[in-house]
């Protein structure tokens, strides 16, 4: 088997672009830049839910005093 010189060439030049690339978001990171960022997006319903449990869950600690201390310890 042989690897020709044309398959070599192209070997470094992604090589180097992948260099290149990792570079940038090197610099990106130290400059504090988070330029990119995941959104999630959950639906209506799923929000609602959420909403009303973190609501339940407010109330019910400040009802019992004592249920907060025993969630966390669990």
């Amino acid at each position: 088997m042989t690897i020709t010189s044309h398959q070599v060439r192209n070997v470094l030049r992604t090589y180097g672009t992948q260099l290149k690339r990792r570079a940038g978001l090197a610099k990106e990171a130290e400059a504090g830049g988070s330029a990119i960022r995941d959104r999630v997006e959950i639906s209506m319903d799923a929000r609602r839910k959420q909403v009303l449990s973190q609501i339940t869950e407010k109330l019910i600690s400040q009802v019992v005093p004592g249920r907060a201390a025993e969630e966390e310890g669990m």
